[in-house]
């Protein structure tokens, strides 16, 4: 009885010794490995370049590039809009009356009687835009006086640019006789320009 119980318990105590040397020897294979493991990855994280980066500000500098050809873009546009609202809108009606007031009224005038007046022909400023565009000329071959958008085909024009005229003498003439005095090109560009415009009162 005593000797089955002695085996019982020399059996036991073999098997609790293999069982903690296994675990043991498991254990040890395992640690290291781990350690072996976890010191490369680790030694990877370390190294590996972040690749997004030259990415990233590559990316930035597009978007600047971008950015500064969409401002410059507009700034074109703007430009170019102030540039064709010029160019359609043309001199007022007021400098054109100027022009008229300075160089012409002396004679084109319908409260003037007798020489050198011509009241037929008023240019006067309460008169002269409805005198002038969309009339016929007194001559014959003038055509109309003002073609609004077409200064090449007004007679106002030709009249004040041409050398002689279809009919008469150049405008404006010293009481029509005497030598001709022009306009200056700054006056002949003010009437054209606004002719070209539309001819807008």
């Amino acid at each position: 009885m005593h000797r089955d119980s002695g085996r019982k318990w020399l059996s036991l105590l073999v098997m609790l010794a293999a069982t903690g040397c296994s675990s043991t020897a498991g254990t040890g294979a395992a640690g290291p490995g781990s350690d072996v493991q976890g010191d490369a990855l680790a030694g990877t994280d370390a190294v590996v370049p972040d690749a997004s980066a030259p990415d990233a500000k590559a990316a930035d500098g597009t978007a600047d590039a971008g950015a500064d050809a969409d401002a410059a873009a507009d700034v074109a546009a703007d430009v170019a809009a102030d540039v064709g609202a010029d160019a359609a809108t043309g001199p007022s009606y007021a400098a054109v009356q100027a022009v008229f007031d300075a160089r012409c009224t002396i004679c084109h005038d319908a409260q003037k009687l007798g020489l050198p007046a011509d009241p037929k022909l008023p240019l006067t400023a309460d008169v002269s835009y409805k005198t002038l565009v969309n009339q016929p000329a007194s001559e014959t071959c003038g055509g109309t006086l003002v073609v609004p958008g077409h200064p090449e085909t007004s007679y106002l024009y030709q009249k004040l640019t041409q050398t002689p005229p279809c009919s008469g003498l150049p405008m404006p003439h010293a009481f029509e006789m005497g030598p001709t005095v022009p306009l200056t090109a700054e006056q002949l560009a003010t009437v054209k320009d606004w002719i070209a415009a539309g001819a807008k009162p």
